[in-house]
């Protein structure tokens, strides 16, 4: 249940930072085109300013991130790395590599129109701890925030808990690659095999 203790010790000020705030989640979490980058950059200080009253609050998640993605391999560096693009402005992680591992597979329900699109996609995670500051949302967040009760449409709204989802300010990190096919985790990290 939302943590009604939490919004009443908001001053009118904050109500309306997390408004905002909360309408950028809304954006991210259902990606319309850029419409949430777009978002972003018109409301960066207030949406920074909430996520900050929000990891004081709630706290930020202590595990390695993972994100698995699909990507021509000529767009990979030779480092295996993947450099920063510019109009983004956020990622999203889950503290689950299983779910990222569903999200870089060519061959999971969720690629198919990535698929169609470009056939020669290739699924990569990528394992990133993230600073407490990079931190924009936190599933952990969303059943107190009542982020879990919205009715959004064309979304299911206890995703974000089930995909255990992390949102990151995108800051023009070079990522390093595993091939998803090929990743192999150990105590030192993942790696190919």
């Amino acid at each position: 249940m939302p943590d009604v203790s939490f919004f009443r010790s908001l001053s009118p000020l904050d109500r309306d930072v997390l408004n905002l705030y909360v309408n950028f989640i809304a954006r991210a979490i259902i990606p319309v085109e850029q419409d949430a980058d777009v978002f972003y950059r018109a409301h960066a200080s207030a949406i920074e300013d909430a996520a900050a009253m929000l990891r004081g609050r709630f706290g930020v998640p202590a595990a390695p991130l993972w994100r698995g993605i699909l990507l021509d391999p000529g767009a990979i560096g030779a480092d295996m790395s993947l450099a920063p693009i510019g109009h983004i402005t956020y990622l999203s992680f889950s503290e689950e590599r299983t779910i990222a591992e569903e999200f870089a597979n060519p061959q999971a329900w969720i690629s198919a129109l990535v698929r169609l699109q470009k056939p020669h996609v290739r699924g990569y995670l990528i394992k990133y701890e993230p600073s407490s500051q990079e931190v924009l949302f936190s599933h952990h967040w969303a059943e107190p925030m009542g982020i879990n009760h919205m009715r959004i449409p064309m979304w299911n709204a206890d995703s974000v808990t089930r995909q255990r989802e992390v949102i990151i300010r995108q800051q023009g990190h070079r990522f390093l690659l595993t091939d998803a096919a090929m990743a192999v985790d150990t105590p030192t990290g993942t790696h190919h095999v």
